[in-house]
């Protein structure tokens, strides 16, 4: 049964508690890695600078304590490569990633928002910002 290496529970350890749950179960079923919890200043402002989030310090769900966000990849395929012949198949495994954190969560009666599904309509296509790897937790 996969279980989550040193990195990753430090990282995860950083969430809030609701997302440690959820990833406490998903990883039993499905192996992550766990990428990003809380992030500082410097770690959001690069973030953003690369195109990779939307928000600057302090406006994420990420750069609060407990972290109400977290980036988690598959393992350990990790990120999409687009110039790889396999990318399609890297893509799916986030989108079958996905389902089990969501399908975990409901079970949990926790609402959490994706990030390849922002307005959480099941609609992908609408979607103008994919952060496949990011889910955070929703107020109810």
């Amino acid at each position: 049964m996969p279980k989550f290496g040193q990195k990753s529970t430090d990282r995860l350890n950083t969430c809030d508690e609701r997302l440690q749950r959820i990833m406490r179960s998903v990883v039993t079923q499905y192996d992550i890695s766990v990428v990003w919890g809380h992030r500082g200043q410097v770690a959001q402002n690069e973030a953003f600078s690369k195109g990779n989030s939307k928000k600057q310090w302090p406006d994420s769900r990420h750069n609060i304590i407990p972290s109400l966000a977290i980036d988690i990849i598959p393992y350990p395929s990790g990120w999409p490569d687009k110039n790889s012949p396999d990318f399609e198949k890297q893509m799916r495994a986030f989108y079958y990633m996905a389902g089990v954190v969501k399908t975990v969560a409901r079970t949990m009666r926790i609402t959490v928002v994706w990030g390849g599904d922002w307005d959480s309509d099941n609609d992908f296509i609408d979607n103008h910002f994919d952060d496949l790897g990011h889910f955070q937790v929703k107020d109810n």
